[in-house]
This record gives C-alpha cells, structure tokens and sequence, in this order.
C-alpha cells in the first residue's frame, strides 16, 4: 500500500492516487492540475467551509467537464473500480452508473453549481468500500479581460522591432492553467505601441543607474498614455506589454518577465499596473512553452500572488512540490543547470526543461504562500486590484 505520512504523527494508507489525466504534456483547458500535497485535510481556503475528505483537491468551473486518471497504486489493474459523487447537484460523475472505469483510469466528471464535493473511488459498486477521495470544488467563473501590447521600442539612435510572440498560442495555455481556479480571459484586441528608451531593450535589473524604474513606468503607462487617461485611472485590464527584450545588468543576469499588481505599483510608486513579457533572451527567442508560463506566472502576480514560500531565484525552495507550482521563480528546471535548485526530479509532469503550472488550493498553514487559487479570485473580487 501507499503509506502517505500527513503529519508527523498521522499516517494514511490508500491504494489509489488521482492525477493530472494527460500528465507528461502540455497544459490543456480540459485536464486540471491536482493539489496533492498532503491528505490531512483541515487545509482549505476558510471560506470554503471545513472537510473530512483525506485526498487531493481540484477545481472546475460550473458546466464545464473535466477528466483526471485514477492510477492503481497498490491494487490490481483488473479492480473493478467505480466513482460517486457525495453531491451530484454540485459535481456530477459522468460513467454510467459510476463505472466500472476504463484500464486506462479515466474519469469524467461536470461541475453542476457552486460548491465542494468529494469525488469517491469505490471497489466492486458505486456503493462498495471507498477506496479513495478527492475534494472537488466548482466554481463559479470570473472573467478578467487582458490586452496584448505589441511594443516596438526605438532607441535614440535605431529603429527598434516589432517582437514576434504567437499570441493565440500563449492565450491558449494561459487559459488551461487558469480555469482550475474558476479564472478566464477575455482578450482585448491587439495594440501596437512603440517607446523611445535609451536602449532597444528595457533596463530593469541595473537599479545602480537609477534608470529601471523610469524604464518601467514609462512602458506600464503606455495604455493611459495612448487613451490621454490621467494617471491613477483604473483600465478595468490586464495590460500586457510584449517586448523584445529586458537589458542584462553588470552580471550578464536578466529578467524575462514582470508582473506589476496594484500593492507592487504602490510600493514602487508608479501609477500604472500591468505584465511585461520578453519575447526573447540573451539575443535568442524564448521557447514558446516557457514564454506561455511566464505569461501565467506573471498574471499570477497580478492577482497579488508571490514566489512560492516567498522566495525568489536566488534561493529558491528545492522540494519537488515547489518546483510543480506555476509560482516557482525559475522558469527552466533542467537537472544540473539552476546550482542551487537542482531539482531531484528534473520533470513534474510537464517535461523535463519547465517548471510545473500547479496553483494550489489547499492552504497549509506552514507555506507562506498557499491558497493560492483563493488568493487570485478574492483579488479579483476585490475590485481594486488594477
């Protein structure tokens, strides 16, 4: 059996686990990350009321159907394995009569109304002995409307370019690793915007020159500019500014993206917040799936969301579930290459070169910076987080 140690003096057996269904590829909008750190519950946002499930949790958004594998651990393949629902008015299981679930473990399930509900594994029957659970929540969906910028940056001496960034594809992804926590886009159409700045690439690293945060403010309020708003007007949107490129500083280091909220924007005295996100780095394009979670990453931010545990890339944590999370401050997680963050497991469930796109729903109480899907949509519902 899987002998899972919750805390130091509880330990749960189960035979079954519940996993990302298309595990090993990219982000897609049908197949939610599971938050599996720990099977003690007592771990959920407080707002979403108290649970005796001991299992993982995910999300879905009300109406939409989703799917996750149910992988046999410690039991044999051939189990007849059968799936309910403690609230089929909330979560709905879509095998007939609750199975039996096909060799491959995947199951179905729709969101049916807002609320929380276990998803239950039993053996034999829909009403045999539990076997496994996860906490399922259903939300409701919130939309937030985000504008591409493409931005051309002219120096004082040359023509700058137009950076090339597969919009639709970044959207795509962005949209995958979001709906989990009950979050969508709604995407504005397209901007072309061009900046004179010393350089063809934004100084952000080099603060000894005092230069960075000019550079920054001048691109974050390119959108109040353009529309002649005065400062401190709410956009109602998530700029997004696509560069070409950030400046490395004296160390050869560079950023290839920023997330500015409204608590950023306030500590740093700007008007104006936004996403800032490079096409390419060092000279050479980005690879596209590492640009997709950087856009995310930096949405992320946007909704007030911090590094995991609160730590940055020049310490970053070095446990596996870290390095699953979307808020992990390093984008590229190859083996041997990140000194003080190599990883024990160079691939988390996406391939072997990217950080995960888990945002958590449980909340810890020992980690920093947990709940995070609550964090985002109470953000949002804040009203004043632009």
């Amino acid at each position: 059996m899987i002998d899972v140690v919750a805390t130091d003096e509880w330990r749960i057996v189960v035979p079954l686990r519940f996993r990302r269904w298309n595990h090993g590829q990219l982000p897609h909008i049908d197949s939610p990350e599971i938050d599996d750190r720990g099977y003690k519950m007592g771990t959920r946002p407080s707002s979403w009321g108290s649970t005796d499930v001991r299992g993982p949790t995910f999300g879905v958004v009300k109406g939409d159907s989703v799917r996750v594998a149910v992988v046999a651990e410690d039991i044999d393949e051939s189990a007849p394995l059968y799936a309910s629902s403690s609230s089929p008015s909330i979560l709905k299981v879509n095998a007939t009569n609750g199975g039996p679930l096909p060799s491959s473990g995947e199951l179905w399930v729709t969101g049916m109304a807002q609320g929380t509900a276990a998803l239950r594994i039993h053996l034999g029957s829909a009403s045999g002995p539990i076997l496994a659970e996860a906490d399922v929540r259903v939300h409701r969906l919130l939309r937030v409307t985000l504008t591409p910028h493409i931005v051309r940056i002219d120096s004082t001496t040359t023509t700058g370019v137009n950076p090339a960034m597969p919009i639709d594809d970044m959207v795509r992804r962005l949209r995958a690793i979001w709906r989990p926590c009950g979050i969508d886009f709604r995407i504005a159409p397209t901007v072309a915007d061009s900046v004179r700045l010393p350089s063809n690439r934004v100084n952000f690293m080099d603060i000894n020159t005092g230069t960075w945060l000019q550079e920054v403010r001048t691109l974050l309020g390119l959108q109040r500019t353009r529309l002649s708003l005065p400062a401190g007007t709410r956009d109602e949107s998530i700029n997004w500014y696509i560069i070409q490129e950030f400046a490395p500083n004296a160390n050869g280091n560079t950023v290839v993206g920023l997330g500015i909220s409204r608590q950023t924007a306030d500590q740093w005295g700007v008007d104006d917040t936004g996403i800032i996100v490079a096409a390419q780095a060092h000279g050479s394009p980005r690879d596209p799936e590492f640009t997709a979670r950087t856009l995310a990453h930096e949405v992320g931010h946007f909704f007030r969301l911090a590094h995991v545990q609160r730590r940055n890339a020049d310490n970053p944590v070095k446990d596996t579930y870290g390095r699953r999370q979307l808020m992990y401050p390093l984008s590229n997680i190859t083996g041997g290459t990140n000194g003080i963050a190599v990883p024990r497991f160079n691939d988390v469930g996406y391939g072997d070169t990217v950080r995960g796109c888990l945002l958590t729903m449980k909340n810890h109480a020992h980690h920093s910076s947990d709940g995070e899907c609550a964090t985002a949509r109470n953000a949002i519902h804040s009203n004043n987080w632009f």
